[in-house]
């Protein structure tokens, strides 16, 4: 048997290697296009999830090849979507608590300087 691969093969693994490229590159755009979305409101991380879902529930019926590996994928990112989406609530919890500490300190210390006590002072 000969080492040398056929013409044709060549040819149809130079275009699966390019196949490969492209979705690749898909995914890897289809991704950052899902967490900017996410990123700007709650009502579009909603809809991002109620069409993740969809599709999850459309890949469940689904007996093509890799439908078992489609599914995880989409599984993972909604649940990235997720885990983003808590951590966005815990910041803007954070940063909602500190906001009203400033203001609880600021109205301290308006408090203490009406009385001559203390002068005011910034939350820094």
């Amino acid at each position: 048997m000969s080492n040398q691969h056929h013409p044709a093969t060549e040819a149809i693994q130079r275009q699966l290697r390019a196949v490969d490229i492209d979705l690749k590159c898909a995914l890897a755009v289809n991704r950052a296009l899902l967490k900017g979305l996410a990123a700007t409101s709650a009502q579009a991380r909603h809809a991002l999830d109620v069409a993740l879902k969809e599709e999850l529930r459309t890949i469940a019926f689904d007996n093509a090849d890799g439908a078992p590996a489609v599914h995880k994928m989409v599984e993972e990112a909604r649940a990235e979507l997720g885990a983003e989406s808590s951590f966005r609530n815990t910041l803007a919890h954070d940063l909602e608590q500190a906001i009203l500490d400033c203001a609880a300190a600021l109205a301290d210390d308006d408090d203490e300087s009406a009385h001559g006590a203390y002068p005011l002072r910034s939350c820094a």
